[in-house]
């Protein structure tokens, strides 16, 4: 046979049969990880959701109409305010979420300034880091717990969970912006333990923390009291920010992350990230998009996070950087639609099923079910500049007959296309270069209860 022939035939068999030279990805129905608790952001403290409009409240909450963010992160006033009535700092956004259901969660950036060691809620002044007045521990708690209480009445819908502090492992002298105040692990367990778990128990309110601004912090301030018994019964989240995988990004200073060992029956959450500072200008295109779905996945596929958060929502007038999903002219970024790939589809009280992480370089997966409905989502990460195509295997699926692609690229925003027929238990399809490609479907599931994970690691406390 002559080279030509060979050639020839080479090139009719690639065309023909893409499937042949597809990456193998199996999904695993019965492989069961993390129960998802949602996915959300947070509008700062500045005022940037003041002039939200209902139109854009409703693709930003609505799952139908939008990409169905379901969690919200509030700023608690360190003003001392909520010692009387609260000064709320984002009233406009909260009331246009509440019809859709969203969950409520608030941090305080720093102690009112009565009970701080400076006496000033900016947390480095004279070179020295502040912190919380052991004396002023019973107050603050007491504080706290007013917020949660003055939030439900206001807005007619209860605060799902609180942090004790915002970044307790940062502390700046920015003379605007440098609210805080520092505690360290022992801290933080003697606070929890002995003032602000008592204080929230008959509230029903949630504690998370720590909310370190770096993930490889979490453990040295989540152990002391993860590993007390005492204090580990009132946490239900434990919480950290992504500065980790966004100043690999943003400065090329990688480091890694990993799951949080020490959780035992509390949820891992990841609660604020965004590509702010270094002079970054505000990016709408899917080269930032696709960064931010590696990032996504990391969370969900290496920390087992069950909840993941973007730092600001809207961008204000005055602030026109890389940090928010939509500019304030209302430019929508791609990465407010590659966070839909996740948000709109793999819904609150969904889990994390098995599936091939990273079948080939630049390809990421990660896979979820609806254990009560039997609905589920595929996500795939195609980071390269050129098409990747993919065999996909269901194993131990209920009976499903096709799947719909979703697609966010240069060209598309999150956008259905014609649906794939599932055959033997599998399909196959070509995901676009620079892309994220939700798959998502339903299966003839009889309803069941929420089955446990079989893939966690927990310590016993």
């Amino acid at each position: 046979m002559s080279k030509i022939k060979i050639v020839c035939l080479f090139f009719l068999a690639s065309v023909a049969a893409p499937s042949l030279f597809a990456q193998s990805v199996t999904v695993n129905w019965s492989s069961v990880y993390q129960t998802i608790d949602g996915f959300g952001g947070n509008c700062s403290n500045i005022g940037a959701c003041d002039s939200l409009t209902s139109a854009q409240a409703q693709t930003l909450f609505d799952p139908t109409n939008g990409i169905g963010l379901s969690i919200y992160r509030d700023n608690i006033p360190d003003d001392g305010s909520c010692s009387g009535a609260c000064a709320f700092q984002s009233s406009n956004i909260v009331h246009l979420a509440v019809p859709y259901g969203v969950k409520f969660i608030a941090s305080p950036w720093a102690p009112p300034a009565s009970m701080k060691s400076n006496g000033t809620v900016i947390c480095n002044t004279s070179s020295q880091d502040s912190y919380l007045l052991p004396g002023s521990y019973a107050a603050f708690a007491s504080y706290l717990k007013s917020f949660a209480t003055q939030f439900q009445s206001t807005f007619g819908a209860p605060l799902y969970a609180l942090s004790p502090q915002n970044e307790p492992d940062m502390c700046s002298s920015d003379p605007l912006y440098g609210d805080g105040a520092t505690y360290t692990g022992a801290q933080l367990d003697t606070f929890i333990k002995n003032n602000l778990g008592p204080a929230l128990a008959s509230t029903g309110v949630k504690i998370m923390m720590p909310e370190t601004s770096y993930w490889p912090s979490l453990n040295g301030y989540a152990d002391p009291v993860m590993t007390d018994s005492a204090a580990a019964s009132y946490v239900s989240i434990v919480a950290g920010h992504d500065y980790t995988l966004r100043n690999c990004q943003l400065y090329s200073m990688c480091g890694s992350i990993t799951a949080y060992p020490n959780a035992g029956s509390a949820h891992v959450w990841e609660t604020e990230t965004s590509m702010y500072g270094g002079g970054t200008v505000f990016d709408p295109t899917m080269t930032s998009g696709i960064k931010w779905a590696n990032v996504i996945h990391q969370y969900l596929a290496v920390a087992n996070a069950s909840a993941w958060l973007y730092w600001r929502i809207y961008n204000s007038h005055n602030t026109n950087d890389d940090e928010a999903l939509i500019q304030s002219d209302g430019t929508v970024s791609k990465r407010f639609y590659v966070l839909g790939n996740w948000s709109k589809y793999v819904r609150p009280g969904w889990v994390r099923i098995g599936a091939t992480a990273n079948p080939s370089k630049g390809v990421f997966i990660t896979a979820f079910k609806d254990p009560v409905n039997g609905g589920f989502a595929i996500v795939a990460v195609n980071q390269n500049t050129s098409s990747a195509n993919v065999d996909i295997s269901l194993s131990g699926f209920p009976s499903a007959a096709s799947v719909t692609p979703a697609i966010t690229s240069s060209s598309l925003n999150l956008s259905d296309q014609a649906s794939v027929s599932i055959s033997n238990s599998s399909f196959s399809y070509s995901l676009p270069a620079t892309s994220v490609v939700t798959f998502h479907g339903t299966t003839t599931v009889t309803a069941q209860k929420p089955a446990a994970p079989t893939n966690l690691t927990a310590t016993v406390h």
